[in-house]
């Protein structure tokens, strides 16, 4: 089975500085991967860049940069788009600033869902199949 997320010798920098060196890693269906650093080693710089989110400044290079299949370092924008939300998510490190917490859980996750057109009646079984894959 080929992995949801796959990284190779993934190198950004900003206006010519350095700050991911060289990161690889794979993330299978089922599995979990941790990004551990100090503050500013690059862990969320290294979460954006799945997602296309680092913004112009940022240079980014990689022998492999995938997300379920498609090479984020050539992919255009609109395949981007729906891929944000719909095949990869990213949540903050402040809960508060990222989540409701007025909402449910699965409110949060069905939103992505609704955001990328999943028919309610799909959405709810999604959900619970999400959560309980948790």
């Amino acid at each position: 089975m080929n992995p949801l997320i796959r990284v190779e010798d993934l190198r950004v920098a900003f206006d010519g500085a350095p700050v991911v060196h060289g990161i690889s890693f794979e993330l299978r269906a089922g599995s979990c991967v941790g990004i551990v650093g100090e503050s500013g080693s690059g862990k969320s710089v290294t979460a954006r860049s799945l997602l296309g989110l680092n913004g112009p400044a940022a240079s980014i290079t990689a022998r492999t940069l995938e997300v379920a299949g498609t090479d984020l370092l050539t992919a255009p924008e609109g395949r981007l788009r729906r891929l944000r939300g719909a095949e990869v998510g990213y949540v903050l490190q402040d809960a508060l600033v990222s989540l409701d917490p007025l909402r449910t859980v699965g409110a949060e996750i069905a939103e992505p869902l609704r955001l990328h057109g999943v028919p309610r009646p799909q959405r709810e079984p999604r959900v619970h199949e999400l959560l309980d894959a948790a």
